[in-house]
């Protein structure tokens, strides 16, 4: 014992002295547009997570849904494709199977504003950085984002041709390679493209046929020109991307259905662990995306307006299964139900859909000078949405692929051997605003912040499914309706703050600020008539933003605490027994829910040589009033549940994917090669986030215990920055870990746990070459 303590002693002594032999640094403090136009982030009276390029490089954060690695108040919900994944914010975020739904956590790339999130679950290739604003921000943003913004800005043409590649190699057949080409076309005017491909093998083995699941490949480029004739400057970016994936299915956690017990029992081995599935129809999706965007800024007087013109088109499939098994016997499914007349033997062999998306955008806005007693922003926004979705479901009833035309369960009884269904829905967004900020400087230390946003939306929706089936013989498989309406509403956001300079050093600031979201109706297979409210939200914030020692230290602290009402959220209706199709996710509003908490963030950097950052969250994210809440499934189960209405009072539950505590840190140290004019660098992240119950119902059966991660790096490069080599670990210690758990949507008499097992949820290794000149 007493040598452990001598050498720990001896390691620490050892690392405090080669601190102090390094030159002492200064935190970089990163520009933001929090709020419309470049300001220091110290500067901005808003709780903004902010990272830049390289951080987010050395961090692995190659996708949106990786900012959970490096951001303490965002969470990932996976789901069973990107359509209806979710982002969360402070414990807040929107997942929903709806096409007319927008997300509560809005998406902007380079000041466009995405409709859905799916459209930003891409690769991240050549970022300048990433904004993460906590808490509403519809103000400013507008569209969706009454929980929060996700900001990404990627980089802009160099003034002297260079490149870059970035190659990355990993365990589990992954493969990347970024490249950018940038520079001066002629005077004023600049050039970059960046193109990327990538390929993983999935992580996941289908036992049935010895297929890697839950993998996929993409590729993408985007063009950029800069034109700064005098004063004005002119920004034009095209994209273009493709990504097919076999993603994303669902793994067996635990069983008690008598079908799945005998069709999966013998061949996969149950419990958070399990990496195994099997089932005949293996999950994909592809994703085709595209882009236009124009970005004018020019002076009038002393004034700067800026103008965005922006079209994109997301078009985009995917087909799951559904009943987890490859259908290989004959043992009865819950699916069907009990009635006679039908044999017993289920499976969802057709489960896929279509939606494509055309958005325009339209934002011009004018600025004041900055510097003076009164400084605004005053802009006007227009979107415009059209999205079409085909949904197709087939059910059969024996076990034969194809399935067959009919089927004689018994001597001189002849019935379809598959029922079918298909629907065709259409939404068109219309959305008009009017917004402005004021801040009134009363004295060099104390402003005065006012803002409001004026929004008005039209939805136009049809939604249709008939009797009509997928092919002649087939069953019809209901519901039918034919559904056309319009819904609109005027809203109103609006911010109020005060901030004052405590020092040089310090600012505090106090905030309040209205969300808005608009209303909505439920367009899905199982569509229900009906508007959805609008969502509205009122958060307070206080917050503080400091440089301590010298600069040397990065500590911002904000408390916060919102009210949603009329929150958009899904639950699920386990229909009528005996009838197949029946069961469906419903959409409605919650009637209240509530995020209440502290975040903590930090950047040290007491060398050149030694850096730590991270932050640490604690949120309170509760149900505060929801009398009409869905059951758990089983029903049977759920101690709380009025019957035979299937409902329930989850006022006081948590949210979903929620945690109370959530804490990232990332330690790295670079020290110099005299020998060579480089430096070596190692690197640790860690993140902890505590027990999290993934399903608003609040079934006991879908809680993730808490755990910890750790990623480690290391590698070197010249002072010239031509290269850079390292070799990386994620989860070093091999922690086991779930995206998401659910109860299976079909088998749901008997309680059968399944789970969203993200890859990272195993140790792997890599490593990444970075070339430039």
């Amino acid at each position: 014992m007493k040598r452990t303590h001598k050498g720990l002693l001896a390691s620490v002594s050892f690392f405090a002295l080669t601190l102090g032999a390094a030159a002492q640094a200064q935190v970089d403090v990163i520009t933001v547009t929090a709020e419309r136009r470049a300001a220091s982030l110290q500067d901005v009276p808003v709780a903004v997570s902010a990272f830049d390029g390289e951080v987010l490089r050395d961090a692995g954060v190659n996708s949106a849904q990786d900012l959970q690695l490096i951001a303490p108040s965002v969470t990932f919900s996976q789901s069973v494709n990107a359509l209806n994944s979710s982002q969360n914010i402070r414990g807040v975020g929107t997942s929903v199977f709806s096409n007319a739904v927008e997300p509560s956590v809005s998406f902007v790339v380079d000041g466009v504003v995405l409709a859905r999130q799916g459209q930003a679950y891409v690769d991240l290739i050549d970022i300048e950085r990433i904004e993460v604003l906590r808490g509403p921000q519809s103000t400013l943003f507008g569209k969706n984002a009454s929980a929060g913004v996700v900001s990404i800005i990627t980089r802009g043409p160099t003034d002297t041709l260079s490149a870059i590649a970035d190659l990355r190699v990993a365990e589990g057949g992954e493969r990347a390679l970024r490249a950018t080409l940038s520079g001066p076309i002629a005077q004023d005017l600049g050039f970059r493209i960046t193109g990327n491909y990538r390929e993983v093998d999935g992580h996941l083995r289908n036992v049935f046929d010895g297929q890697r699941v839950n993998g996929g490949d993409s590729w993408g480029v985007r063009g950029r020109l800069d034109w700064t004739p005098g004063d004005a400057r002119f920004t034009l970016i095209a994209d273009y991307s493709e990504q097919e994936d076999n993603c994303c299915a669902f793994t067996q956690v635990r069983a008690t259905s008598p079908f799945l017990q005998a069709v999966n029992g013998p061949v996969l081995t149950e419990g958070l662990g399990n990496r195994d599935l099997n089932i005949r129809a293996v999950p994909q999706s592809t994703a085709e995306a595209a882009g236009v965007s124009l970005e004018a800024e020019w002076m009038l007087g002393d004034h700067t307006v800026t103008s965005i013109s922006a079209w994109r088109t997301w078009d985009f499939f995917n087909s799951g299964d559904v009943d987890s098994t490859p259908d290989t016997t004959g043992t009865p499914s819950q699916l069907l139900g009990p009635n006679p007349n039908w044999p017993q033997v289920g499976s969802l062999n057709i489960n896929d859909g279509r939606t494509d998306l055309t958005q325009f955008s339209q934002e011009v806005r004018i600025a004041s000078p900055t510097g003076g007693a009164f400084e605004y922003i005053v802009g006007a926004y227009a979107f415009f949405l059209d999205l079409d979705r085909r949904f197709e479901r087939a059910i059969c009833f024996i076990d034969l692929d194809p399935c067959p035309q009919t089927i004689t369960p018994a001597p001189g009884v002849t019935l379809p051997g598959q029922l079918s269904s298909f629907f065709d829905a259409s939404v068109e967004n219309r959305n008009l605003a009017l917004f402005g900020q004021g801040t009134w400087n009363l004295s060099e230390r104390l402003s005065l912040i006012a803002g409001a946003r004026i929004i008005h939306e039209q939805i136009d929706y049809t939604s249709v499914r008939t009797n009509a089936t997928l092919r002649p013989g087939d069953l019809p498989l209901e519901p039918f309706f034919d559904v056309t309406g319009r819904i609109s509403d005027t809203g109103f956001a609006a911010r109020l703050g005060v901030m004052y300079e405590l020092s040089d050093a310090i600012n505090l600031y106090a905030t309040y600020n209205r969300g808005y979201k608009g209303p909505t109706v439920d367009v899905d297979f199982n569509t229900r008539e009906g508007k959805v409210d609008p969502e509205t939200s009122d958060a307070f914030e206080l917050g503080l933003k400091s440089l301590l020692f010298d600069n040397t230290l990065q500590l911002n602290i904000a408390l916060f605490h919102a009210v949603f009402s009329d929150y958009q959220a899904q639950g699920f209706n386990s229909g009528t027994p005996g009838v197949p199709g029946s069961a469906a996710f419903i959409l409605d509003n919650v009637g209240e829910i509530s995020t209440a908490g502290a975040e903590v963030e930090y950047v040290w950097a007491p060398t050149d040589r030694f850096t730590l950052r991270g932050g640490v969250t604690y949120t309170d994210a509760e149900v505060r009033s929801f009398p009409n809440a869905q059951c758990f499934q089983p029903v049977s189960q759920d101690p709380d549940c009025t019957l035979p209405e299937g409902v329930k009072d989850i006022s006081g539950g948590r949210l979903s994917n929620a945690p109370r505590w959530r804490a990232v840190t990332t330690a790295r140290y670079e020290h110099p090669l005299a020998m060579v004019s480089g430096y070596a660098f190692a690197q640790a992240s860690a993140r902890y986030q505590s027990e999290v119950q993934y399903s608003i119902s609040q079934n006991p059966n879908t809680i993730q215990d808490g755990f910890t991660v750790v990623d480690a790096s290391i590698g070197f490069g010249p002072d010239d920055g031509s290269y850079l080599l390292s070799v990386f670990v994620n989860n070093l210690f091999d922690q086991n870990y779930t995206d998401f758990l659910l109860q299976h949507p079909t088998e749901t008499a008997t309680l059968n746990i399944f789970q969203f097992a993200p890859r990272r949820a195993e140790r792997y290794f890599g490593a990444s070459l970075r070339v430039q000149f």
